[in-house]
């Protein structure tokens, strides 16, 4: 723009993507000059020479990440990104023995994010704080329960894997019951034992 000498230069600036963009301290200066506005419109009374107008104190919003935890995977990324930008981070499978990943996905504000390779996914143009967590994950075992009662007690391991044999031993708590003669219930099937095991 040109103007005349001792005019006043009257320019607006217009704000684009107040979700990125962080205006709170924002300065507008023309040459040294810092100017106050009234709704985004700057004067400059009594122009004697070139303005050099500039901006300074925009700085793009951030975004807070979090990661919803748990035992079959483990998230790495960082925990705040700038608003606009693209977000990589990284899912690995922690437990293939005891879980079955073939199903997983991984879900970022409640939408499905494709990897890219290597356990590597990314969130394009990210615009607002997200949480990212896997779903679909199986459990390659059964979880055991015991029914504790005054009479006996239960030994053995607390998961099952599929299709294995499992064994626990019953242990009175008291020397007058004939072990040999209980019966045990698994999932309603009556199963017999071997002196306790």
């Amino acid at each position: 723009d040109t103007i005349k000498a001792h005019k006043t230069y009257v320019f607006k600036v217009i704000k684009k993507s107040e979700d990125i963009y962080d205006y709170s301290k924002m300065i507008v200066y023309a040459n040294d000059m810092r100017l106050t506005s009234s709704n985004m419109i700057f004067r400059v009374s009594d122009v004697t020479n070139d303005l050099f107008i500039h901006i300074d104190g925009v700085t793009k919003q951030m975004a807070n990440i979090t990661f919803v935890e748990n035992e079959a995977v483990r998230f790495e990324g960082e925990s705040s990104v700038e608003r606009g930008t693209d977000y990589t981070f990284t899912v690995t499978p922690t437990n293939t023995e005891d879980y079955d990943y073939s199903n997983m996905k991984i879900l970022a504000n409640g939408q499905e994010v494709s990897s890219n390779g290597n356990n590597q996914y990314v969130i394009r143009n990210i615009a607002s704080n997200t949480t990212i967590m896997a779903t679909g994950i199986g459990n390659n075992f059964y979880t055991v329960t015991y029914i504790e009662n005054s009479l006996f007690t239960f030994a053995g391991e607390s998961k099952i894997k599929f299709n294995q044999r499992y064994s626990f031993t019953i242990l009175p708590k008291t020397e007058y019951i004939d072990i040999n003669s209980i019966k045990v219930k698994v999932n309603d099937e009556i199963i017999t034992g071997d002196n306790g095991v």
